[in-house]
């Protein structure tokens, strides 16, 4: 995978690019376009570009490598579907007679199967913390 800078009349475009082998031909595959270079005054600073990129780079790498340990597991899930069970698990501490604890939700749909495809265990579901 790559960043490339994509014109499309005046106006340029952030995107990664990945090389694939079609039929003995190297092929250009779009993942993703971040967005529109120059846009915002935010973007105008080449270190925020670069930082911005980075960090979008990243983050499909990582989707990627979650994609990739799901399908070895022999999962396919839509990834609406896994941002969705990720965010419904949640921690919460509280205090009781000067001890704290941290109480986490029960999983939904696909969490606990995501954790297994990528070899994390979950937290007990309530745990005294020190």
């Amino acid at each position: 995978m790559f960043a490339r800078v994509k014109k499309s009349g005046k106006y340029q475009y952030l995107q990664i690019v990945e090389n694939r082998k079609v039929k003995g031909k190297v092929k250009q595959h779009l993942i993703s376009t971040i967005g529109q270079r120059g846009f915002s005054k935010d973007h105008q600073c080449d270190e925020n570009i670069r930082g911005h990129v980075f960090c979008s780079f990243l983050a499909l790498v990582l989707r990627k490598e979650l994609e990739r340990r799901l399908n070895h597991a022999g999962h396919v899930f839509e990834w609406s579907d896994i941002k969705r069970d990720l965010r419904a698990l949640q921690t919460v501490t509280i205090e009781e007679n000067e001890k704290r604890f941290a109480i986490r939700t029960e999983c939904q749909g696909n969490c606990g199967k995501i954790f297994q495809a990528v070899r994390v265990v979950l937290p007990p579901t309530i745990r005294e913390i020190a």
